[in-house]
């Protein structure tokens, strides 16, 4: 403020010399609120924002949901999970049909199959799940009606000033990557998940959601259904990207 020259003082009075030169004829004084708001500009926070060219993955899923990007995948990898949240994974991800129970060792998730069989049963027709966690109702041997999933260890979130002019923010990874040599407590990261439309943030707080670590990023691989062991619920979301949390 001091470097451009603005006051919020009021109306100074000139104790100094008559023969002083004046260095603050171009000082801005500012003695209300009111000139206050009228000077300063909205847009101020793009002053600190890098020089590099900010990735919008708004824009690109805007694009997709129109199809105007040609030969893109299907399902849509870059989505729009809430009005300012948008996620993107990569185009392939690295792991490739990989089974279930192989994921169960991988991510030392025990309880991964039987946690699968209560989603397929929780899960709403508008793609809601509004229970996480609990004692699984699942057995351990429940059958599934696929055998295999594609799995992501990290992911691309991006979202949108709340403030105006609702600027977009940079994207942030978010990581699920199982145990290894070089992390062998995993390498997860916390989000906040909304298990209720109606409750949105801020105007809501926190109610309708719950923070989490996102454990694993998976998409389910169908079989035809006449090679399905048990057949998925009518309502049964095939083409959508899951999370394992805890």
């Amino acid at each position: 403020m001091l470097v451009a020259g603005v006051n919020f003082g009021g109306h100074a009075v000139d104790m100094g010399d008559d023969d002083e030169p004046d260095d603050k004829d171009d000082e801005l004084l500012l003695s209300s609120t009111t000139k206050l708001l009228n000077t300063i500009s909205p847009c101020g926070y793009k002053q600190s924002a890098p020089s590099r060219s900010l990735t919008n993955y708004f824009y690109q899923s805007q694009m997709l949901d129109r199809g105007l990007l040609n030969q893109a995948p299907f399902p849509k990898q870059t989505f729009k999970c809430a009005d300012n949240v948008v996620v993107h994974l990569s185009r392939d991800p690295p792991l490739k049909r990989m089974s279930v129970d192989d994921a169960t060792s991988l991510f030392n998730l025990p309880d991964l199959r039987p946690a699968l069989v209560d989603y397929l049963n929780r899960l709403r027709p508008d793609g809601f799940v509004t229970n996480i966690g609990g004692r699984r109702l699942a057995r351990q041997d429940s059958e599934l009606p696929f055998t295999h999933i594609e799995v992501w260890k990290k992911l691309r979130l991006q979202t949108k000033a709340y403030h105006f002019p609702h600027g977009l923010l940079s994207p942030v990874t978010i990581n699920a990557e199982p145990p290894s040599l070089a992390w062998p407590q995993e390498h997860v990261n916390s989000v906040i998940l909304n298990l209720d439309p109606l409750q949105k943030w801020p105007m809501r707080s926190i109610q309708g959601h719950a923070i989490a670590d996102l454990v694993m990023v998976f998409r389910l691989i169908m079989p035809p259904p006449a090679f399905a062991a048990v057949q998925p619920p009518e309502h049964h979301v095939t083409d959508g990207f899951l999370s394992y949390v805890k």
